[in-house]
């Protein structure tokens, strides 16, 4: 015969008992699993502040496509890693919410930032941890004793092409040609404060972009460019 007493029947379920900061053991999952949530919830609630909840999302979309532009690029001239792990830093909340929050859809939102403030924390985030821009190969010159820029290596140069490449496809939409990416670079500043050895390298290969298309010059770079080939005025300069 069970004998059933006061002390083993079940109790009523009390929330006042079951929340305590006093959790045994094995309510501690439960703990755990709630701190989760709330931090869910808070990270919710700071993309959604200020009406930029859509915003986060066409942001997501937009360095998504942008990846994936990338990494066609990468694959075709055999840079495997590369191409997957090409921005992946955008994701994290130091860049991705400085992207939502200044997303326009036409232009990177960094600049945006940049004119807000003065400065991107977002760009200084981005630059120190992806090799594909040449802000990322400056260091301290012993001659001059400011920072300057190094030639890039080529691998990370021709992922600098994709990136390049990529950018102008995702923001010009229709209006993108072969000559894009040469026309943006040119009427940057950037070629004239990147290395002059990476400034040639660059405008070479966009050149060629532009008078030969796509397929001829990606086959140039895996064939010429990764595998170490001179560039045409360096074969002059050997004679």
């Amino acid at each position: 015969m069970l004998l059933i007493t006061s002390a083993s029947r079940a109790q009523p379920f009390s929330p006042e008992k079951a929340i305590t900061p006093h959790c045994s053991k094995a309510k501690q999952p439960y703990a755990i699993s709630s701190g989760v949530a709330i931090l869910h919830f808070c990270v919710i609630i700071k993309i959604v502040k200020g009406g930029i909840c859509v915003k986060a999302w066409q942001h997501f979309k937009t360095i998504t496509r942008h990846r994936w532009q990338v990494r066609r690029g990468c694959f075709k001239v055999g840079l495997i890693w590369q191409g997957l792990s090409h921005d992946l830093s955008k994701y994290t909340p130091t860049e991705f919410f400085v992207g939502a929050k200044y997303y326009q859809g036409n232009r990177s939102p960094n600049s945006a930032e940049r004119v807000e403030k003065g400065y991107s924390l977002s760009w200084m985030h981005h630059k120190g941890r992806n090799r594909h821009h040449w802000e990322y190969w400056t260091d301290l010159s012993l001659e001059t004793m400011v920072y300057s820029p190094v030639p890039m290596p080529r691998k990370f140069l021709v992922e600098m092409v994709m990136d390049r490449i990529a950018a102008c496809k995702i923001y010009q939409g229709n209006a993108y040609t072969d000559a894009s990416a040469l026309i943006y670079l040119q009427k940057g500043v950037d070629r004239i404060r990147m290395h002059p050895q990476t400034q040639q390298e660059l405008e070479y290969i966009l050149s060629m972009l532009r008078d030969n298309g796509e397929k001829e010059t990606f086959q140039y770079i895996k064939k010429e460019v990764l595998k170490g080939k001179p560039f045409p005025w360096e074969q002059e300069a050997s004679m």
